[in-house]
């Protein structure tokens, strides 16, 4: 289980680990190395030459390990030593850096560092800085980021505060961040999180009782996610995986209802049923052989027709519905909406759907079944509201106030980072790539979403992992092509070997 954590979660934990639990500082730091080094001869190799950047606190500690480790494996190193007392950790390991020929250089040095290495390793500051660089540190970490060369940072980029209050102007630009137990709360925010680069989080055996000392939030990775997926029976049936009814489209958007409807079923739903305007009938039909089909009437602006709309005995026959895929705005979304409200049936809106729900005050004070939201930014606006910039500032915030609001709400706030919140229930999830910014993406969670959840699993875990797998895919097709190449449908088409990748472990 991964979490978020402050630099005072931090130091509570290295002080549960050390006190508690009997783990010696210099034991912590040989275990962060050894993952730093692992990390960082996945990502470059053994043949490169290495620089390595260390302050005088623990961070640098690292770096020295780092040095003495990487001399052992017969990898060129060198050490730029920034001036100062070391800590008695950072010392020990320099002792041993030094006693194994790693060459180390004053601050003044640092050019030439630079000039001997194609790798340079940022261990200057780490989490523990409180304080805006001086001018001597400012044209170090300058130097760094303006090297061209490969740049890693060692748990944080060195200027950046760990809890996000601010960033100096000097901060070093990481091309990759390799941190350690938990991700730092600066990670989670902009701009701080495009100047980490490629974040690594790696475990360095803390207690599982030093790990609570940190935010309750979840981050989403895979060992978490694998036991929220749906475990299938070997002797089932079609009624044993849910019965969803799509209630999506106009003659505008037919794309949204085929994507949902594919991601429903590929996700994993036993029956569907696709309720859509009939002069779209056709074409969502022929692409979605597997689902039925309940075609309705139309007005003329091509939505559903407000004198022909379902009646709640009707839907009551469902698991589950879903809701707004490509509706269009107007009367006859906002009765469907509330209809499907009134039914008590587990239900997900969507799209146009969370429009209509946010401008019309429809979510209920009370309800007993869970109702799934799946707002961009300006949706959760229309749903909170709270002003675009606010949440802009702070999307976490915004979300979790409006699932304190609504106790049997699921909220799944998406942007470059997806919260997922329910009750004091949160998750965020952190990878993904820019290719899943294109029209359609939407619609394709909402399917992997609905798909899971219509086989038993809760709402907050089959959101999660739907955010998860979503991601998931979008990472595996970067893999074979440029991420701006990327469609929507082809995440379904991926769901199911994410789905295995995932299981596999």
């Amino acid at each position: 289980m991964m979490k978020c954590a402050t630099a005072a979660e931090m130091r509570a934990m290295d002080a549960c680990a050390i006190h508690e639990h009997g783990i010696p500082e210099i034991e912590l730091m040989r275990r962060a190395a050894a993952a730093l080094q692992h990390s960082l001869f996945a990502a470059y190799g053994k043949r490169r030459r290495y620089g390595i950047f260390c302050g005088c606190g623990n961070n640098g500690g690292d770096g020295y390990a780092l040095a003495e480790m990487m001399a052992d494996e017969g990898v060129p190193v060198m050490i730029c030593a920034r001036g100062g007392t070391l800590s008695r950790s950072a010392a020990y390991y320099a002792k041993r850096a030094a006693d194994k020929g790693v060459r180390i250089v004053a601050q003044s040095a640092a050019e030439e560092v630079i000039a001997h290495s194609d790798v340079l390793v940022d261990a200057l500051f780490g989490t523990g800085i409180s304080r805006e660089l001086n001018a001597e540190d400012a044209a170090l970490c300058d130097l760094l980021t303006n090297s061209g060369r490969h740049v890693a940072a060692v748990d944080i980029p060195s200027g950046m505060h760990a809890d996000g209050e601010w960033m100096s102007a000097h901060t070093v630009k990481a091309e990759r961040t390799v941190t350690f137990a938990c991700l730092k709360k600066a990670m989670l925010k902009l701009p701080q999180r495009e100047w980490c680069g490629k974040i690594e989080v790696c475990p360095i055996g803390m207690p599982a009782a030093a790990i609570r000392c940190a935010d309750p939030t979840l981050v989403l990775d895979a060992q978490a996610v694998r036991g929220m997926l749906p475990r299938r029976k070997p002797h089932s049936h079609k009624g044993t995986y849910g019965k969803v009814l799509l209630i999506a489209g106009s003659l505008q958007m037919s794309g949204a209802p085929r994507l949902c409807a594919q991601a429903i079923l590929r996700a994993g739903a036993g029956l569907l049923t696709c309720m859509i305007p009939e002069g779209i009938h056709a074409i969502v039909a022929s692409a979605v052989p597997e689902a039925m089909f309940r075609p309705w009437p139309m007005d003329d602006n091509g939505q559903f027709a407000l004198d022909a709309l379902p009646d709640e005995t009707w839907l009551r026959s469902f698991d589950l519905i879903v809701v707004g895929n490509g509706m269009g705005r107007g009367p006859s979304t906002r009765v469907i909406v509330q209809r499907v409200l009134d039914s008590g049936i587990p239900c997900i809106l969507d799209g146009d759907a969370l429009f209509e729900t946010g401008k019309h005050a429809l979510l209920p004070a009370q309800r007993e079944q869970t109702v799934i939201v799946t707002p961009h930014l300006r949706e959760l606006e229309y749903l909170s509201g709270v002003p675009l910039a606010q949440i802009s500032a702070d999307p976490r915030q915004s979300a979790a106030m409006l699932a304190s609001r609504y106790p049997y709400l699921c909220v799944v706030a998406k942007d470059d980072l997806t919260w997922i919140m329910q009750g004091e229930r949160q998750s965020v999830n952190i990878i993904g790539n820019d290719g899943l910014a294109k029209g359609g993406s939407g619609d394709v969670l909402c399917g992997i979403i609905a798909g899971l959840y219509a086989q038993g699993r809760q709402a907050y875990e089959s959101a999660c992992a739907g955010v998860y797998l979503h991601a998931l895919s979008a990472c595996m097709l970067a893999e074979g092509c440029d991420t701006m190449s990327i469609l929507p449908h082809e995440l379904s088409e991926c769901l199911g070997k994410a789905c295995a990748k995932l299981r596999r472990g």
